[in-house]
Formats: structure tokens, C-alpha cells, sequence
């Protein structure tokens, strides 16, 4: 009987998962499916705005303006840090998303909720949660003209001024917020 429940116990052992012996080798990378939606194991796609925090690669026919608080929000003591992302579009949709750029934000992760004006509402689902960031994009209308002329200023618009065409500019602020449950309908 003893012989018996020392096999019994020897058994249950070989069964029981063991902790992986530690050979110095470093740790797997994260799956992707463990990350947050629009992130890589690594760190944030190559050239994209705003990192870590909206993780945005920008659509081919925009140009980008770092920090462009200053010039958007420059009656601000200390105006929210944004980036900019102007372009010109000979087919305006008048209000709607540009198509690229909506796109380039589902590629991040990032869903649009809502617009209301010209504020358009993303939302980053987080996994296993009732809960998701919150992203704000303003479309630029009072200071467009000053930060088209500090795009064209620094050299970075002449392969996308077309003649005769407008100019449009998006403002994504660095700040995100969380929203859970029935807030994440609130904007």
C-alpha cells in the first residue's frame, strides 16, 4: 500500500507543470495579442507621432508639425503639447475624416467613436476590459493659416502644394484619457 501511494504521488508529480528552468536566455517577447491594440512588441512603429501614446504613422500626404501647441494654441499660458498634421486635398469632404488619415488611425488601434464639430472621438479598447483610452482630434480652422505658414516656412511643403488647392490640419493632443463603461458614450 505504501509502495502504491509513493507511485501515486510520483505520478501527480510528472504531471504537475514545472516552472521553466531559468538558463540564463533571455525572456520571449510579449505576444502580440498581450499588448494593447496598435502596439508592437518593441516599442511603436518606425516614424510615428506622438509615441507611446497614440502611436500614429502618418498618411503619406500629410506633413507632420511636432509640437505644434505653440502655433495652434498661442494665446495658452501652457497649451496641451500636440502634433499637427497638415495636407492639402483637392476633394474635400467638407467635415468628414480624410480617408487616409482615418485609416492610419484604425492601423494604431484607434477607433472613431463620434464627431461632433470639428472634434472627432477615438476610442483604444482595452483588452480583457469594459474599459478604453480616449483620443481627441480637432480639426485646425481658426490657425490654419499660421501653421500653414510655418509649414511652408520650413521647406516641407512644395511636393504637396499643388496650385490651387486648400489646406487642411488635424490637432492630435498627447494627452489620452480613460473612459469606462456607459462614459466611454461621453466626449
Amino acid at each position: 500500500m505504501k509502495r502504491l501511494a509513493a507511485i501515486t504521488l510520483l505520478a501527480i508529480a510528472a504531471c504537475e507543470p514545472s516552472e521553466p528552468a531559468l538558463d540564463g536566455a533571455p525572456s520571449p517577447a510579449p505576444a502580440e495579442a498581450d499588448l494593447p491594440p496598435g502596439e508592437l512588441a518593441g516599442g511603436p512603429p518606425p516614424g510615428a507621432i506622438l509615441p507611446g501614446v497614440i502611436n500614429l504613422v502618418p498618411p503619406a500626404n500629410m506633413r507632420v508639425v511636432e509640437s505644434c501647441e505653440t502655433i495652434i494654441a498661442d494665446d495658452y499660458d501652457n497649451p496641451p503639447r500636440s502634433a499637427c498634421l497638415v495636407y492639402t486635398d483637392a476633394d474635400s469632404r467638407g467635415g468628414e475624416l480624410e480617408p487616409g488619415f482615418r485609416d492610419a488611425m484604425q492601423a494604431a488601434g484607434w477607433t472613431l467613436v463620434r464627431s461632433l464639430g470639428a472634434e472627432h472621438y477615438f476610442e483604444r479598447p482595452k483588452p480583457g476590459e469594459d474599459c478604453a483610452d480616449i483620443a481627441v482630434v480637432s480639426t485646425v480652422t481658426d490657425r490654419l493659416q499660421k501653421l500653414v505658414g510655418h509649414v511652408t516656412a520650413t521647406g516641407g511643403a512644395a511636393d504637396i502644394l499643388p496650385t490651387h488647392t486648400s489646406w487642411y490640419a488635424y490637432a492630435i493632443a498627447a494627452s489620452i484619457h480613460e473612459a469606462c463603461g456607459a462614459d466611454r458614450m461621453k466626449p
